[in-house]
Parts: C-alpha cells; structure tokens; sequence
C-alpha cells in the first residue's frame, strides 16, 4: 500500500479514508479503504493481484491469492474468499460474501448496494 490516505467515496455513497494498493509487479493497483483487509498474516505483496481502477470498500475482507479485476468495486463489509477471482467491472455489493475459488464473471452485480 502506498502511504498516502484520502477520503473516496465507495459504491457512490460512503466515504472513507483509503489508500493506493501496489501490485506484486510494483504498479499501481485498486483503491483500499484503509479498514479493509487484505489476505491478513500474509506479505500484501506476494499473495494478491487488484487490477487499476478497482475499489475495496471499507471492513471488506479479500482472501490470499485472490485476483480482483480491472475496475472492480468490493462494498463495504463484503468478504472474498481466497483464490476467488472477480472479474473486470464487477460489483461485488455491502456485506456480499464470495466462497473460496468463486469466479465472478465481467460486470456482474452480486449482493446488497451492487
């Protein structure tokens, strides 16, 4: 994660403080309420690909080797299992749970605020 914190505003309606997620690749990744957590006890940079433009609401949770793509947006309280992808544009909405290797297809719309 970068360092520097903002406010976004997520799912267009909540606002809270974020920060830029960094790829294992170095570049640059999805915007990451800072209460979100990603594959927790594991190094952020070895375990999870976000693609640029996508969005990680606040309290989510996303599980390792997880891939997030393109312009995807994850609603605040929404959990990812790990090893799920999510494609491009997807929303994934509040509170919304996706099982362990769950494929989530281009621009779906799953669960509450999607």
């Amino acid at each position: 994660m970068s360092g520097e914190t903002f406010t976004h505003k997520f799912l267009g309606w909540f606002d809270a403080d974020a920060r830029r997620h960094i790829n294992p690749d170095g570049s640059e990744g999805a915007i990451v309420a800072v209460t979100a957590r990603i594959a927790e006890g594991l190094t952020l940079s070895a375990s999870i690909e976000i693609g640029p433009n996508a969005k990680i609401g606040p309290d989510a949770k996303i599980g390792s080797g997880a891939n997030i793509g393109y312009g995807a947006e994850i609603g605040p309280d929404a959990k990812i299992g790990y090893g799920a992808k999510i494609g491009s544009g997807a929303n994934i909405g509040y509170g919304a749970e996706i099982g362990p290797d769950a494929k989530i297809g281009y621009g779906a719309k799953i669960g509450s605020g999607a």
